[in-house]
């Protein structure tokens, strides 16, 4: 009689898979199923993301420096106009005197 060692058909057969295994897989394909479901709205989701805006909000800067609550702005054509102006990058001129102005109105305010 045998005490131990290999055994001729002990074990799982070759090529199945554990319980859990298979659990974890029927998961996966559910998740796969989903996301291919999705894939439109997942893009297109992505692509906004990429783009940076999706809506176009309003802050005004007084003359203290103190900024107002943000407003949406709805009107189309104002919100195109914003977005030019911010993917139109200043020259670093207009990047220098825009920082001196706004030392300049700092310093009047008494900010510094």
């Amino acid at each position: 009689m045998a005490r131990g060692g290999k055994r001729p058909g002990a074990g799982r057969p070759v090529g199945s898979k554990e319980k859990h295994t298979l659990e974890r897989e029927a998961r996966m394909e559910r998740v796969r199923q989903r996301v291919f479901e999705a894939t439109d709205n997942l893009i297109d989701s992505q692509m906004l993301l990429a783009k940076g805006m999706t809506y176009v909000c309003r802050v005004t800067i007084g003359a203290r420096g103190g900024r107002s609550d943000p407003e949406l702005v709805t009107n189309e054509d104002d919100s195109a106009a914003y977005q030019a102006e911010i993917a139109q990058p200043a020259s670093p001129a207009e990047q220098r005197g825009a920082l001196a102005a706004r030392r300049q109105r700092l310093t009047q305010n008494g900010a510094r």
